[in-house]
């Protein structure tokens, strides 16, 4: 069985994850996350906790084949200019690109139909224009 806190220390130090901020994220003091670190086992409530806040499966945890997949780096980014750190989570990214493509070709197809509206007003407009021109020749 794998050893929860070393586990859970590793990931955080993958991420570049402030220790500080992930204890205050987990509702707990960094010193007291630094004991659960120290841990071999933790309570199954703060573990379902942790995983989520670092939206990795709570089997990874207990089951020696789970990996997280080396695309999920998580979903914080800091950092300044070229010094950016982050960990954003690929599968969001690409739920989030699909939601937003899905809503581009939507409003396509909303501006595509005003388009269209628009030429057939101008179309309208520009026969009622010929009409008046008929009739003011009378």
């Amino acid at each position: 069985m794998k050893h929860i806190g070393q586990e859970i220390n590793a990931i955080l130090e993958s991420r570049n994850i402030v220790k500080k901020r992930f204890a205050e994220e987990i509702g707990t003091t960094e010193a007291n996350l630094y004991k659960i670190l120290r841990k071999a086992s933790i309570d199954a409530a703060l573990l379902s906790k942790i995983a989520s806040t670092l939206q990795v499966p709570a089997a990874y945890f207990f089951d020696e084949n789970t990996v997280i997949h080396p695309t999920e780096i998580g979903h914080r980014v800091s950092g300044n200019r070229n010094k950016v750190k982050g960990d954003i989570h690929w599968a969001a990214c690409e739920d989030e690109l699909e939601k937003a493509n899905l809503q581009i070709k939507h409003l396509q197809t909303e501006l595509d139909n005003k388009n269209l509206l628009i030429e057939e007003k101008d179309k309208m407009i520009a026969e009622k224009e010929r009409l008046i021109g008929v009739l003011l020749k009378k």
